[in-house]
């Protein structure tokens, strides 16, 4: 009896353990959540597998739940993270924010609201599009002209180095 209370402490000890961070932050993602009782339930069988075995099997269960619950919670964490980061995931992002932001002239004043019309919001968002466009062709440019300047420098140092080998050669 004194195993099995120590153990539910433990339990509810360590249940607190995967949302407590000193860290702040905007709560568990979706990632998180779902491997966190994904590992919950999976740890839970396991050890109860494991500790049927053992004749121990509400001890394994316990034990196994909270192993598997801590596991599946720091791997889902990493793998918000990890979208979060991701290039793709942020220019996916971007881009919605982008199409259901407000335009500057759209957003409410105290004051008073103000409604932009339909066809001038179109107007401007099609000329933020295009501006981007041209910031990205610019960079464009930028990486080709680079490109091309150490092109020819390799060139420049293969040709010199050739003729001097041929010079070496020709003694």
């Amino acid at each position: 009896m004194k195993r099995l209370r120590i153990a539910a402490l433990l339990l509810a000890g360590a249940s607190l353990f995967p949302t407590h961070s000193i860290y702040a932050n905007d709560g568990w993602g979706r990632h998180q959540t779902k491997d966190t009782i994904t590992g919950l339930i999976l740890g839970g069988t396991i050890g109860g597998i494991v500790g049927h075995q053992q004749n121990k099997q509400k001890e394994g269960i316990i034990i196994g739940s909270v192993i598997g619950s801590l596991i599946g919670n720091k791997g889902g964490k990493g793998r918000d993270r990890s979208a979060s980061t991701d290039p793709r995931y942020s220019r996916y992002s971007e881009s919605r924010s982008v199409l259901h932001q407000r335009p500057v002239s759209q957003r409410y004043n105290y004051s008073e609201t103000i409604v932009t019309d339909p066809e001038v919001l179109e107007a401007q968002q099609r000329a933020e599009a295009l501006e981007k466009e041209v910031q990205l062709e610019r960079a464009r440019i930028e990486a080709r002209h680079r490109r091309e300047a150490q092109l020819k420098e390799a060139r420049a140092r293969e040709a010199a180095a050739l003729a001097e080998l041929n010079d070496l050669r020709n003694r």
